[in-house]
């Protein structure tokens, strides 16, 4: 909707959206509506897209945006031949997963006023680095417990590889410095 396309165009300058920029135009509006459900906690939706579009511009959101952690990477769909009833599958209800993202927020803002002296961006990327090596332990015991999250990283001290880098993702976001998630 015209009201989706709004909402999501006041977030561009604010982060990278490497996967984004990589879909053709009619593939954004996709991912702007998967967006837009995510934020929303929307169940299901018809997208006027095939399944292997569906799965490239879904994964793309994903991606993009590492605070939607409580998305899981698998979902459901009705494949209709030229469109696809989608529907993701949350690992929280919306309030339980609203309250961890407040919890994550607040640490990632306590962590961007800690680095707010520094001038470059080379010296914050360095404190960011610092600070989520310190602040998290490897391990493979959260591989399907949000071990792949900044949540685990940086509210539960032990992460996977995964958890690691989009902890880094979303400080580098949030302090204006482009990046995007190498998979």
């Amino acid at each position: 909707t015209q009201q989706e396309q709004i909402n999501f165009e006041s977030q561009l300058g604010t982060k990278s959206f490497y996967y984004y920029n990589t879909l053709d135009d009619v593939q954004k509006q996709t991912y702007i509506m998967i967006f837009s459900m995510f934020e929303n906690f929307t169940d299901s939706r018809r997208l006027e897209v095939n399944q292997d579009e569906l799965n490239e511009i879904f994964m793309s959101v994903l991606y993009d945006n590492s605070e939607f952690f409580w998305v899981d990477i698998k979902y459901n769909y009705v494949d209709y031949g030229t469109s696809v009833e989608f529907m993701p599958i949350y690992r929280f209800e919306r309030e339980k997963a609203l309250e961890m993202s407040e919890k994550l927020n607040d640490e990632i803002n306590g962590v961007l006023k800690s680095a707010d002296t520094l001038v470059t961006d080379y010296e914050k990327e360095l404190y960011f680095h610092n600070y989520v090596c310190d602040a998290t332990v490897y391990s493979e015991e959260t591989f399907d417990n949000l071990g792949d999250t900044a949540y685990s990283s940086l509210i539960d001290g032990k992460a996977i590889c995964e958890g690691y880098s989009r902890a880094m993702q979303m400080l580098l976001d949030r302090a204006g410095i482009y990046n995007y998630l190498v998979v």
